[in-house]
């Protein structure tokens, strides 16, 4: 389920031409944005397979390694680095301007900012497609054809029609014909739903230690 979020993810950056990149081997294991940039990188990635790495594993001898292990193979995790420039523009650039509510309102606005979406519908036939206007009906049925509409994106009507069709019948024509997502990224990433610490189990029985903002 990491993998396939993942793969979601960086289909949905691709499609709105977003400077995002993927790495992995059989699967995408991490998705970038900006990647190379001075101010901010963003980065999802597939935390239990990162473990699994040679080089990135957990020694045998921390407590309760396979729990730890069991708990990451579900794990999504988020990270964004604000480099000096960023820092210094946003007067953050030293540890005493941070607190805990201040890194857990910056990571969320950052998530909300990329405008995840919910479950995208491949295709719906023509006769379901009620009240369309003239522009997004003709978009509509040239995707449907096999056009490529993404690499017009910039086109602002296409980009209007595209907006309502999403919005209204959850199609959306900057990905792959025939193609969807089956996977509600807008609720699976609701930064709501994120740990902002490590699993409780874990601190308490001393697995993990924590030194809170």
């Amino acid at each position: 389920m990491v993998a396939q979020v993942l793969e979601y993810l960086y289909e949905q950056f691709r499609a709105e031409g977003k400077a995002w990149s993927a790495y992995g081997t059989a699967d995408v294991e991490s998705v970038y944005n900006q990647l190379r940039s001075t101010r901010v990188t963003d980065k999802y990635y597939n935390k239990g397979q990162e473990l699994a790495v040679k080089g990135h594993s957990i020694p045998a001898t921390v407590p309760q390694r396979q729990r730890i292990l069991e708990i990451v193979r579900h794990l999504l995790r988020y990270e964004v680095t604000y480099r000096g420039k960023e820092l210094a523009s946003l007067g953050l650039d030293f540890a005493d301007c941070w607190d805990r509510s201040l890194v857990i309102s910056t990571l969320t606005a950052r998530i909300k900012k990329f405008n995840l979406q919910g479950v995208i519908r491949p295709i719906l036939g023509t006769d379901e497609l009620h009240g369309l206007n003239d522009s997004c009906h003709t978009f509509y049925r040239l995707w449907a054809a096999g056009a490529n509409l993404a690499q017009h994106r910039k086109y602002r009507t296409l980009d209007r029609a595209r907006n309502t069709l999403l919005q209204d019948h959850q199609v959306d024509i900057y990905r792959r014909a025939k193609t969807g997502c089956p996977v509600p990224l807008k609720g699976i990433l609701d930064p709501a739903r994120a740990y902002f610490a490590a699993p409780k189990p874990l601190i308490r029985s001393g697995a993990i230690f924590t030194n809170r903002l």
